[in-house]
C-alpha cells in the first residue's frame, strides 16, 4: 500500500532531494557534470554548479544519492546544519563518490579554515 509521501509500509522507498532527479536523469543518459556537485541546505548556495538541495522536509536517510557515485561532491553548509552532517556524510560515502569534501560558510565569516577533505578515491588508492 503506497502512502502520499512515497513510502510503502514494509519497504522504505527513498526519494530525490531537490534537483536530484535531474542529475539522476543526466547520469542515466551517460552524462557527467563537468564540475563538482554541490550538496547544500541553502537554496542560495551553489546555484552556479550542479547541485542538490537538502530540505528539512525529509530525513537524510530517506533520500536517494546513488547518482553521485563516482563524482566529486562538496557539501556547502552552515553551523546550524551540523545536526545532519554526519548522516549526510555516511549516506554519500556509501555510494562511493570520487571525492567528498565539506565547506563551512560560517567558518569563513569567523576567519577559520572552512574546507575539509573527507574522502578522495585517488588519495586512498595511492595509499594502497
Amino acid at each position: 500500500m503506497k502512502h502520499k509521501q512515497g513510502f510503502v509500509e514494509m519497504n522504505h522507498i527513498r526519494q530525490y532531494p531537490a534537483f536530484g532527479k535531474k542529475l539522476d536523469d543526466l547520469r542515466r543518459r551517460g552524462l557527467i557534470p563537468a564540475m563538482r556537485v554541490i550538496v547544500t541546505t541553502d537554496w542560495k548556495l551553489g546555484a552556479a554548479y550542479p547541485r542538490i538541495v537538502i530540505t528539512q522536509e525529509r530525513p537524510v536517510t530517506s533520500l536517494r544519492f546513488e547518482y553521485l557515485a563516482g563524482l566529486h561532491v562538496q557539501m556547502v553548509h552552515y553551523d546550524h546544519d551540523n545536526q545532519i552532517l554526519e548522516s549526510l556524510i555516511t549516506e554519500i560515502l556509501s555510494i562511493q563518490p570520487e571525492s567528498l569534501s565539506k565547506f563551512n560558510m560560517d567558518a569563513v565569516k569567523r576567519g577559520e579554515p572552512a574546507f575539509k577533505m573527507i574522502y578522495s578515491k585517488s588519495v586512498m588508492e595511492g595509499d594502497a
